[in-house]
């Protein structure tokens, strides 16, 4: 039986009539791999077809660009089309899809649609018009989706990456590895929609506790930060629950959880780090694991230790609040080294040039005093390079994206 998806447009006067149609019919049908099945119920499709009647000649569809974004417009375009009704559907490359209808005002017809719900990738539009003249074509047109930006695609370059949102879009690996308790089974957990696949995750989890093996560098310099000894593990997942900060999955440190990263970054240019955590005690995020206590590596700095704990938990005597979530950062450029949290600068210590940064831990923290992070992180990011023009864009970026402040 014919469809309501079925176009028809005889490209004339049809002399008669129904020779016309049925010739167009059953030609259409063939095209599309179907027979007619029965004389009776091809006079059945006629009977619509006669009674609906195509829409005219000119009808159009097509996007505002060939690259769209979340926020797309499209354009029906159909001489004397003022009045008749339209209804949409945009479909990406998973068969999510997007609906609307609506009635042109014009001969143009002006649609935005909301595509945020949709995989970036080749999406599909098409529309159906109805009104005084009758039933017309479903037209189509396709568009690139491009509706989601990583942080890293707009502020490139980072020594390393580590995120449980995607961070750079021409990024293809997973965000995380993890370990279920119940077995010790081990699974790749990558994105949806651009974030930590929770559900994958869960399902993974089985009702059991899950803990990261391996946080993914999405910097493209493979610098991953794996765990192989199960007790010093950051737990992902709590009998069978993802953890979850501000409606954002995270990682927790349980006291003794940390991450080795695969090369230790030893940073004596400028330097940027941007990190999203919450704190349950005053702790570290990272840590330089090296039988001292200081982060800044050089015997010379012991100032810098008491008065920096790290970085992160004090800095001109400055603590971070407990069971607080933040976008605490720490700069360098040149000799000065300072503290921000929440877009605020928070303490600048100066006399640091050519100290070495070196770096080969995450969810680790003050080792003299036996630290480990408690608490939560969703983010860290490390440049090796002067950020100043960017810094305000950064934060901005991770706070539309987290909420934190």
């Amino acid at each position: 039986m014919l469809g309501l998806g079925l176009s028809l447009t005889t490209g004339g006067v049809a002399t008669p009539a129904y020779v016309v149609l049925a010739k167009a019919f059953v030609s259409r049908v063939e095209a599309d791999g179907g027979t007619v099945e029965s004389f009776a119920c091809l006079k059945t499709d006629m009977a619509y077809l006669t009674s609906n009647p195509a829409a005219p000649a000119g009808y159009t569809v097509e996007w505002s660009a060939a690259t769209v974004g979340s926020s797309a417009e499209f354009r029906i375009n159909l001489v004397g089309g003022a009045g008749y009704a339209y209804t949409y559907a945009v479909t990406d490359s998973q068969a999510t899809e997007v609906t609307g209808s609506g009635v042109m005002s014009g001969n143009i017809q002006a649609v935005v649609a909301d595509l945020s719900t949709l995989v970036d990738g080749q999406v599909t539009l098409a529309v159906y018009l109805t009104g005084a003249g009758g039933n017309g074509n479903v037209v189509t047109d396709t568009a690139n989706l491009v509706g989601y930006t990583g942080l890293l695609d707009t502020y490139s370059g980072a020594a390393a990456a580590y995120s449980l949102r995607l961070l750079d879009t021409s990024y293809t690996g997973s965000a995380v590895r993890v370990r279920r308790a119940s077995d010790n089974a081990e699974q790749d957990i990558a994105f949806a929609n651009n974030e930590l696949d929770t559900a994958t995750l869960e399902t993974f989890a089985s009702g059991t506790d899950a803990f990261v093996t391996t946080w993914y560098d999405q910097s493209g310099n493979g610098n991953d930060a794996t765990q192989t000894s199960a007790s010093n593990q950051p737990q992902i997942v709590s009998s069978g629950t993802a953890y979850i900060l501000n409606s954002k999955p995270a990682i927790a440190g349980t006291g003794a959880g940390q991450l080795l990263l695969s090369t230790e970054l030893n940073i004596s240019t400028d330097l940027f780090i941007a990190t999203t955590l919450q704190y349950a005690a005053h702790k570290m995020i990272l840590g330089d694991r090296f039988g001292g206590s200081n982060f800044l590596y050089n015997a010379s700095l012991a100032q810098y230790r008491a008065r920096m704990q790290n970085f992160n938990i004090y800095f001109n005597s400055t603590a971070l609040a407990l069971d607080t979530q933040y976008n605490s950062n720490v700069f360098r450029v040149g000799g000065d080294v300072d503290h921000s949290r929440n877009g605020t600068l928070n303490g600048v210590i100066s006399g640091a040039s050519g100290k070495v940064f070196k770096i080969n831990t995450l969810m680790n923290g003050y080792n003299s005093i036996g630290y480990s992070m408690s608490g939560y992180a969703q983010e860290v990011i490390i440049w090796d390079t002067d950020q100043s023009s960017n810094r305000t864009g950064i934060e901005t970026n991770i706070n539309d994206f987290y909420s934190i402040y």
